[in-house]
């Protein structure tokens, strides 16, 4: 069980990246994540213009290459983790030439 500064104990996530609506491809899509769920206060630094944080499990953020590998590193290391899974978009594939049909209804 992993424990933070004040002694709760953390949860952490395992998800995948969506697509975002300007992109095209699926390329940062392929891998699953495991980071913490815990907000942590920040504090801002007026002379470099930055927030900074106490905890360091904010920075933290491992990949996968598949969900297995993400649940057993967890369960190796008695993480407390939720899954979260990705949305399936609907894809619509169609050919450039598609475009210049005539309509028919």
């Amino acid at each position: 069980m992993d424990l933070g500064l004040s002694g709760e104990v953390l949860k952490y996530k395992i998800y995948k990246k969506s697509k975002s609506a300007m992109q095209s491809g699926t390329k940062s899509t392929k891998k699953w994540y495991l980071e913490s769920m815990e907000i942590n206060e920040r504090s801002m630094n007026l002379s470099f213009d930055w927030s900074s944080s106490k905890s360091i499990e904010d920075q933290i953020k491992i990949s996968f290459n598949d969900l297995q590998s993400a649940i057993n590193f967890a369960e190796k290391n008695n993480l407390n983790y939720q899954v979260f899974s990705p949305n399936k978009s609907n894809q619509i594939i169609k050919s450039y030439s598609d475009n210049f049909k005539p309509k028919r209804k």
